[in-house]
């Protein structure tokens, strides 16, 4: 897809436009699966940079340097993209890492997520999905801050929580949201199931009224927008069985008022090349809805 941006800058260079399509074209031939993901001009990672990159296996962004007041202002360096083995291998340590078996190679967009693309956001109502699922088991992390609700899936092995790292990164993804936010708060977990006890219903059932019960104390009157990232996340808050490729970027009504958009973990935007700039393209439906508030 960086080849495909290169081509337009030539184009655009000599006033040659040229068009892509937002969604499938009735008796067209499938689109290859850059179309659905790219932008021109290619908006900007405004938190790409920060000491969560120390942690992160996404190491090409510059750290700051003393006396860069401005780090937009300073030349990058031409970033270089990721090799398929340098992505898998990523992959595949992250998969260790949440207990979860991901895939080497991405899941090509189907259509539905094409409709929901940053130009032309998808609303939709929340639809309560079927009951008779198997136990779930998560861990999310709730911090709120001004107008948004971020609720990110962690690894549910191991001790570790929202760490310092996560704080870093979620911090800087609402920083550039919106500016002028009050100070970011610690997160609250909620894992599942709760117990050890195996004489507890913890089924999928139970744990949605847990979320809920979350949900009413954390949506308080000055949300807006809840960023869901990864996909125990999207589908226990949305109440959806689609996978999360199908839901990123899509604009969500979760009641009146306050809006819910998904995208990937902060787990794996630390540990997985690329995942960052995935994640703002994810988020510009929301970018605009902040902006025309």
């Amino acid at each position: 897809m960086m080849e495909q941006q290169q081509r337009h800058q030539y184009l655009d260079a000599l006033g040659i436009t040229s068009w892509l399509p937002q969604q499938p074209l009735s008796g067209a031939a499938p689109s290859e699966d850059w179309v659905w993901d790219f932008r021109y001009p290619a908006p900007e990672i405004p938190f790409s940079e920060g000491d969560y990159d120390d942690y992160a296996g996404d190491s090409s962004d510059a750290m700051l340097q003393p006396g860069n007041a401005d780090p937009r202002l300073r030349p990058r360096p031409k970033k270089m993209q990721p090799s398929p083995q340098s992505r898998e291998a990523a992959r595949a340590m992250l998969a260790q890492t949440l207990g979860a078996e991901l895939d080497a190679k991405p899941k090509p967009k189907p259509a539905a997520a094409a409709v929901a693309s940053p130009q032309q956001p998808l609303t939709e109502p929340v639809t309560p999905a079927a009951t008779n699922k198997p136990d779930p088991r998560f861990k999310l992390a709730f911090v709120q801050t001004g107008p948004l609700l971020l609720i990110d899936s962690l690894p549910t092995q191991g001790q570790d929580g929202f760490t310092e790292h996560h704080q870093n990164l979620a911090q800087a993804i609402c920083s550039a949201l919106q500016s002028g936010l009050p100070a970011f708060p610690p997160a609250t977990l909620l894992p599942w199931p709760m117990f050890v006890s195996k004489t507890i219903d913890q089924g999928y059932e139970q744990a949605q009224i847990a979320i809920r019960h979350k949900l009413k104390r954390a949506l308080v009157a000055d949300v807006k927008v809840m960023l869901l990232f990864g996909e125990a996340a999207a589908q226990m808050v949305l109440e959806r069985d689609e996978e999360l490729d199908e839901l990123r970027g899509a604009m969500f009504s979760y009641r009146p008022g306050i809006k819910a958009l998904a995208t990937r973990s902060l787990t794996e935007a630390m540990h997985v090349p690329g995942v960052k700039r995935d994640i703002w393209l994810d988020l510009q439906p929301v970018v605009k809805f902040l902006r025309n508030e």
